[in-house]
């Protein structure tokens, strides 16, 4: 019967995205082989996987760096959209030079560094609106909900 209980709970999707810089503070982007719009390395929290974990796997798969310290920054809970609620992580990764990077060709086909107004501009929208708010409150940690302070 509690295992019945258990089984029934919804379950929330989660992923985990790394925030890096070069020496000039623009902002590395992505571009995914199965999208038009740019993201920021990382990708979904599997069966039993930490967000920690997650984001450790997806750097060395996406961009091929073993990375162990990552500091979190944003936890923002997003709302039904065009798929189901979710729970997503920003991690800070922090400065990456472009020689280190070694491009997964397999789900990723360019990368680049820019400044955070053109990120904004290329960036899934509601991966801008979660950095957005990150850089304008300028706190060492946010809650925020579908990108927005609350």
């Amino acid at each position: 019967m509690a295992n019945d209980y258990y089984q029934n709970l919804p379950t929330k999707r989660m992923s985990a995205l790394a925030l890096y810089y070069n020496e000039q503070k623009d902002i590395l982007i992505v571009k995914p082989n199965y999208a038009d719009y740019w993201l920021l390395p990382g990708g979904v929290i599997e069966k039993d996987e930490s967000p920690l974990q997650a984001i450790q796997r997806e750097i060395q798969e996406e961009i091929g760096l073993e990375q162990q310290d990552f500091k979190l920054v944003v936890v923002d809970y997003v709302a039904t959209d065009e798929h189901s609620e979710s729970i997503k992580f920003l991690f800070i990764g922090g400065d990456l030079a472009v020689d280190k990077i070694k491009l997964d060709n397999k789900e990723l086909s360019e990368f680049k560094y820019v400044k955070l107004d053109k990120a904004l501009m290329l960036l899934h929208k509601n991966i801008a609106q979660r950095i957005e708010t990150y850089f304008q409150e300028q706190k060492e940690f946010l809650y925020i909900e579908n990108g927005q302070l609350i």
